[in-house]
């Protein structure tokens, strides 16, 4: 990590990057199984239908994405208020849920002329996604558990970010090596 760079600005776009990453990475698992199956069933593949309709499904499903990063965030499952909390959790993820498909449904019959409808579409897979949003959530956490136990391991090293002096506290000057770097010199002295 370089000791300078722990500006706002650059955790915001490396967060849009990660999760940007993560509902393409399912888009393109979706667009792989739904080739496969059709190459498999010998059926003709439409290539700008089968990767248009996956990644409107998957970056539907992550348009709630900056709503459970401040949850997770602001509000995290415990403490004394938890049950609280999850209800909360509950009625975001199904307000999401739905947020999808409102915004999904339309898409599919403008792009790819599906004639579906909001309730034909919901109902049947609104639990399905549902679990995929608590899978994005825990997903959230384990990011967040790593995050804030690299920050406790850098200050615990001496890598604290001073508002006055940005310098690292290892070398006293303004760096860009990498923590390991950093800390496999430091215990060799």
């Amino acid at each position: 990590m370089d000791c300078t760079a722990s500006r706002p600005s650059t955790v915001h776009w490396r967060d849009l990057v990660l999760y940007a990453g993560v509902w393409t990475l399912l888009a393109v698992f979706a667009t792989t199984q739904s080739v496969v199956s059709q190459a498999y069933n010998g059926e003709h593949i439409d290539w700008i239908k089968t990767i248009g309709s996956a990644g409107l499904n998957w970056y539907t499903c992550g348009i709630g994405t900056p709503l459970y990063v401040w949850l997770v965030r602001r509000y995290p499952l415990r403490g004394e208020r938890v049950r609280l909390r999850v209800g909360l959790y509950i009625a975001v993820m199904v307000t999401c849920v739905v947020a999808k498909y409102t915004l999904w449904v339309p898409l599919q019959n403008t792009f790819f002329h599906a004639g579906w409808t909001l309730a034909r579409e919901l109902i049947p897979n609104v639990f399905g996604v549902f679990v995929d949003q608590v899978y994005f959530v825990v997903l959230l956490y384990a990011i967040e558990y790593y995050r804030t136990t690299k920050a406790t391991e850098l200050q615990q090293h001496g890598f604290r970010r001073n508002s006055r002096n940005p310098r690292c506290a290892h070398c006293n000057r303004n760096c860009t090596h990498t923590f390991s770097s950093t800390r496999s010199t430091a215990y060799r002295r």
